[in-house]
């Protein structure tokens, strides 16, 4: 089960599902600018 887990949670899946830009676009539809920030937020999955 855990070998299923592990192909689930790829990376390749994370990064389609959250791309790296993912932060910034969410900052700027919450604040109007991303430019302020330094975020870089990308999930990662160890079992």
């Amino acid at each position: 089960m855990t070998q299923d887990i592990n192909q689930l949670f790829s990376p390749q899946w994370l990064a389609e599902v959250f791309p790296g830009d993912r932060a910034d676009r969410f900052f700027e539809t919450l604040l109007g600018d991303a430019d302020g920030g330094a975020y870089n937020i990308r999930p990662t999955f160890e079992s």
